[in-house]
């Protein structure tokens, strides 16, 4: 029977109470709950998704690194379900799909964390360069540069009113 890897000692002595209530709350708002932790390795994947189901003849592309912002179809997708839901017009450019939660909010966390650390003067400063180096990174110099700089500083911004570093954890997750 698979069971879940064994963690550090040092992970074991961190505490899931947050994680534990705000689980709870989730699961009794009634809606879907989305785990965003990084995948189960130890679980088999869906049929559909396992290796010996899958043909470079169906996917052409299936053994090379995906384009850096993202399959052209769910690009597509992506903009049509904005269009549709928020009525905003997108172009393909100015969408980023990242892998996973964890890609995207590392790189607004990344900032913050400077800030709590340090102060908001070298924050700012890093902002910016992050935000010029993802945008070299994928190809892109302004529309992903200036996502990535807005929200490195609408994060960064927030936390000027927290007075404990509990907050922060709080905040981002309620």
């Amino acid at each position: 029977m698979p069971h879940a890897p064994d963690i550090s000692t040092t992970a074991a002595t961190l505490s899931d109470r947050v994680y534990s209530d705000l689980g709870g709350r989730a699961r009794r708002s009634g809606r879907e709950v989305f785990p965003l932790h990084v995948g189960d390795t130890y679980r088999e994947p869906i049929p559909a998704a396992r290796a010996e189901r899958q043909r470079t003849s169906a996917h052409p592309h299936l053994h090379t690194y995906a384009p850096v912002h993202g399959e052209p179809a769910l690009l597509d997708a992506i903009v049509a379900r904005v269009k549709q839901r928020a009525g905003v017009t997108l172009d393909r450019e100015d969408v980023q799909v990242v892998a996973g939660a964890t890609s995207g909010l590392a790189i607004a966390a990344s900032v913050m964390l400077i800030r709590v650390i340090l102060n908001a003067e070298i924050a700012f400063f890093s902002a910016i360069i992050i935000s010029i180096f993802s945008a070299l990174l994928v190809g892109t110099y302004s529309a992903f540069a200036l996502f990535v700089l807005t929200g490195s500083l609408a994060g960064t911004n927030k936390l000027r009113y927290v007075s404990k570093r509990q907050h922060i954890l709080k905040a981002g997750v309620i």
